[in-house]
């Protein structure tokens, strides 16, 4: 079972995900109970956005609630799926009681903490996470270091993650502490490790072009995203925001226009929507441009989503600025107090690199131009770069 599901992951590298879903089919028609066999198959089922049939994969084994590895990939799953866990109850009572390796139950742990993070309850939440990491995977670090500015946990120690050899949760760690340019690095491992992941690409693609100013890299790095995740409406919206920067507008909107925009996740839509207004913009045509951000902004009403709302209002102003309209400068300055506030995500950084931008235009333009003061900040959950987080699997 475990050979047919080396295949799988070999077959999904190259893109071939029928062969694939056929190789992890024998291998469950092999060892259904098989806890490395069914996280696979869950991860592979994320992977090509089938969130229903992996729920229901984890759901229907009797072993999964008496597994603390399934229970934490349910609960996952749940999330991901947007419905309530079955065996969060069972999970945490388990927890409680069970006589076993800490190691075991680190996942478990971990996905319970995030759960109560995402509800708000951030005292119970750091007590799961610190019992997540006593012995902890390489998921459940991860996991941490996600969670570690959104929840207020303590940084996690540097040589805890070096030790344990995580490249995901080293390169989270890196971009949690700004050290942009080694989130290059970092990435470029962790894609290695997980071939078939789109998250390191698209977070090195995000920080190459909002915060390196390397468009060209980020491009690159989209694009080979893309090799096992053609149709990723992110990677696709990172690498035509890369491509408009470099003024590639043809290239941007034939990348643009590969995205199914009606069956794209709200939050995605909400990106999409405002590159498509810096389309519009660079090619000269500023009212659809202005229309495609005003859109992006008014879809990016919930309270998670104020990041991407101001993201667009940061980025509108600058257009606006560039097209000359004074007005740009005022509300840039709004935006800008906004991003101050929102302390535990990358927001601020990039608010930073638009100030250059906005300032050479206030000299050319001769028009008084000083940033507001720090505000005090406001937690809001997730952030640009933190796509949902998924069950990884690696060989137990």
């Amino acid at each position: 079972a475990f050979v047919w599901v080396d295949l799988a992951q070999l077959y999904t590298l190259l893109g071939q995900n029928n062969q694939a879903r056929q190789a992890l089919r024998i291998a469950l028609a092999l060892a259904p109970s098989e806890r490395f066999v069914v996280r696979s198959a869950v991860r592979f089922l994320h992977h090509i956005n089938e969130e229903e049939e992996a729920l229901m994969l984890l759901r229907k084994n009797p072993r999964t609630q008496i597994d603390p590895w399934l229970m934490a990939a349910e609960i996952a799953a749940s999330d991901l799926a947007e419905k309530s866990s079955r065996f969060a109850r069972i999970g945490g009572a388990f927890l409680e009681k069970a006589d076993i390796h800490r190691y075991h139950t680190s996942e478990l742990a971990s996905a319970l903490a995030t759960l109560e993070m995402k509800a708000g309850k951030h005292r119970h939440s750091n007590k799961l996470f610190y019992e997540s990491l006593r012995v902890p995977t390489q998921n459940a670090l991860a996991q941490a270091v996600w969670a570690s500015k959104r929840a207020g946990l303590d940084a996690i120690n540097p040589e805890l993650l070096v030790k344990a050899q995580a490249s995901e949760a080293i390169t989270l760690d890196l971009f949690n502490r700004g050290v942009w340019q080694d989130v290059i690095t970092g990435a470029a491992k962790w894609s290695k490790e997980e071939g078939f992941s789109p998250r390191p690409h698209i977070l090195a693609s995000s920080v190459s072009a909002s915060l390196l100013d390397r468009p060209d890299q980020a491009e690159s790095i989209a694009t080979k995203g893309l090799e096992t995740n053609p149709r990723n409406p992110i990677l696709l919206n990172n690498k035509a925001f890369a491509q408009i920067l470099q003024g590639k507008i043809t290239e941007a909107n034939k990348t643009l226009s590969e995205v199914d925009l009606e069956n794209t996740h709200l939050r995605d839509k909400i990106c999409l929507l405002a590159t498509t207004g810096l389309a519009f913009f660079r090619s000269g045509k500023s009212e659809e441009g202005r229309q495609c951000y005003q859109k992006a902004i008014n879809l990016a009403n919930a309270p998670e989503d104020v990041g991407l709302k101001t993201l667009a209002s940061l980025y509108l102003a600058r257009e606006e600025v560039l097209q000359g309209n004074k007005e740009g400068f005022k509300d840039f300055k709004r935006a800008y107090q906004t991003a101050e506030k929102l302390k535990q995500t990358n927001i601020p950084a990039i608010a930073e690199r638009l100030v250059f931008d906005i300032g050479k235009e206030a000299a050319r333009q001769s028009v008084p131009f000083e940033m507001p003061k720090e505000t005090k900040p406001v937690f809001i959950e997730g952030d640009f770069f933190g796509p949902k987080s998924k069950a990884i699997v690696r060989r137990r």
